[in-house]
């Protein structure tokens, strides 16, 4: 047949599977844990995680399984695995390369591609590399519902941002909020840098930008929420508003009077400064009046007058930390990033609870939670590559997709675009760092179509994005694999097997991409794909047929 209609053929095939696993068996249904109290369930044994069991946690914990990582989880077990990621320091990245330029606006072509590609570069290095992949996997995960944006604000600003969200990623909740609310990055993005008290100058007026959306999209949503994450609703059947209006007032003037700690900066190019916003140090109160230093009323606690603006700012991180709706919002959000797309009401409370209380008295713990998220059974259950059941699991957007492919390589640096070494292999669709809006690349409420499913991620499986998967490791390798070498991707590794037989291209693809489960049609798929590009260098053939195999559920979706 043409290579096109193989094409649309191996597609039909692989998509034909449900878009979290394969199609359920009646006798398999979960069964789940009492909701109420804390997470409840029986630490892993070193010996027995099996190598699938160990892939598929580090699909949920990092930015995907290599040999190394897949053996220390065999040897320490999840709990011990997950301890040890803990006592890692949080990996930062040296935005110092963009501060050698005084002005943006000067740049030439090649310092503009540098410049407005370096986060790009930079964090898919760091989640490629980097020894605390979990801190990395909560840090994304934050950064896509916490959101600031490479399309307002500085790179070098980003990256400082990327900074504070990883020294945060695992500490208090509340004081991760008080982070967010002196950011810089946050302060301009959301304009909170301008947000003055009523006529204390001339130009000075509230912005509610920060406050409203500190609250809609950070913490407490839009509606009242039970803790399962279900919507409170009013005896009409109407959800219940979460805030009013008012305490968009209140919390707008309880954050007023902050602005830029940028004394040390020298503004040659005035606001086209690299770092013209002192982005690498915190917000500081203003000037005098510039803070409304009246008493306050948000989400029905009161701030006490008189206190100044950084009193206000712990009360408002505090107050947000503490309303009932911020553990089921933020844990929602978190188990979507990781695990499953559309967490049962079950897993939502029980991990809930580990947010309100820690064991140990402490509320917003995202280290116990993250901790809960990934141990709970719902998480756990697929282990057994037998178990299949609909709505488990989710979809890998294009970076988690793209890096997961890198580290299953075995590659020391990301694959960049023969084209544009600025351009990171699969991130076309989704940059770092770089969401089109504050309401980020996709909504948590977004569901596959035709169905009531849950499938945020699935938003961004357009066109454009199964083009460039479809395009994806043929059109890198190009004609000598040049790309993947200066990567130190292990490559080499699938063409010499190739070289031996079919068969042993297909099984090493089976163990390092599909966790020794590679069912029977992808096989088959493999099989006619190899047969149709025989006219192909082996290199060729490798990268065009793996290409296809990852573009697959069997790879794309975390089950």
């Amino acid at each position: 047949m043409a290579l096109n209609r193989l094409i649309a053929w191996v597609l039909a095939t692989a998509l034909g599977l449900s878009a979290c696993g394969d199609a359920p068996s009646p006798s398999n249904k979960p069964s789940l844990l009492p909701a109420s109290g804390q997470v409840s369930i029986e630490a892993s044994r070193p010996s027995s995680v099996k190598a699938y069991a160990a892939a598929r946690f580090l699909d949920q914990a990092s930015f995907g399984s290599n040999a190394a990582s897949i053996a220390e989880v065999q040897s320490l077990g999840y709990a011990d695995w997950i301890d040890r990621q803990l006592a890692l320091p949080p990996t930062q990245i040296d935005g110092k390369p963009l501060l050698v330029w005084r002005d943006l606006n000067l740049l030439d072509k090649e310092q503009g591609k540098l410049n407005w590609g370096f986060n790009q570069i930079e964090t898919s290095k760091a989640f490629l590399s980097a020894p605390d992949q979990l801190r990395m996997r909560m840090t994304w995960a934050l950064s896509n519902f916490i959101v600031v944006s490479q399309n307002k604000v500085n790179p070098y600003g980003v990256t400082e941002y990327f900074n504070m969200l990883q020294r945060q990623a695992l500490g208090s909740y509340s004081e991760l909020l008080y982070q967010v609310i002196r950011s810089p990055a946050m302060g301009q993005y959301l304009d909170n840098n301008q947000n003055r008290r009523q006529g204390a100058c001339p130009d000075c007026f509230l912005n509610e930008n920060f406050g409203r959306e500190l609250m809609q999209l950070f913490t407490v949503g839009v509606f009242m929420l039970n803790r399962d994450g279900s919507v409170v609703k009013n005896s009409s059947g109407k959800p219940l508003e979460t805030y009013s209006q008012a305490d968009v007032q209140d919390i707008t003037r309880a954050l007023t009077g902050w602005e830029f700690d940028n004394r040390h900066v020298q503004k040659e190019g005035a606001l086209n400064h690299p770092n013209w916003a002192g982005y690498e140090k915190a917000m500081i109160p203003g000037w005098a009046g510039s803070h409304d230093d009246g008493a306050k009323r948000v989400l029905g606690m009161s701030i006490p007058a008189a206190q100044g603006a950084e009193k206000d700012a712990r009360a408002v991180a505090d107050i947000l930390s503490n309303h009932p709706n911020t553990g089921p919002f933020v844990v929602f959000r978190l188990i979507q990033a990781m695990v499953s797309s559309d967490p049962s009401p079950e897993y939502v409370a029980r991990v809930v609870a580990v947010f309100e209380n820690n064991g140990k008295g402490k509320r917003g713990d995202l280290a116990a939670v993250a901790k809960a998220i990934l141990l709970d059974p719902e998480a756990r259950r697929a282990d057994d590559p037998s178990f299949r059941e609909l709505r488990v699991g989710r979809i890998k957007e294009p970076v988690l997709q793209s890096v997961s492919v890198m580290r299953a390589l075995e590659c020391k640096q990301p694959i960049t675009m023969p084209w544009n070494r600025y351009e990171v292999y699969g991130f076309s669709n989704q940059k770092p760092l770089a969401a089109p809006s504050v309401f980020s690349f996709f909504s948590p409420m977004h569901r596959a179509p035709g169905s009531n499913v849950l499938a945020p991620e699935q938003k961004l499986l357009d066109s454009k994005e199964f083009r460039d998967r479809l395009g994806g490791l043929s059109q890198v390798y190009g004609d000598d694999g040049k790309a993947l070498r200066d990567a130190q991707c292990q490559f080499d590794a699938y063409v010499q097997a190739l070289s031996r037989s079919p068969d042993a291209f297909m099984e090493l693809m089976n163990q390092r991409l599909f966790k020794g489960s590679m069912s029977p049609v992808l096989r088959d798929a493999s099989k006619v794909l190899l047969n149709e590009t025989s006219r192909e260098n082996t290199g060729q053939r490798a990268a065009l047929v793996m290409t296809f195999m990852l573009t697959t559920p069997a790879f794309g979706v975390i089950k």
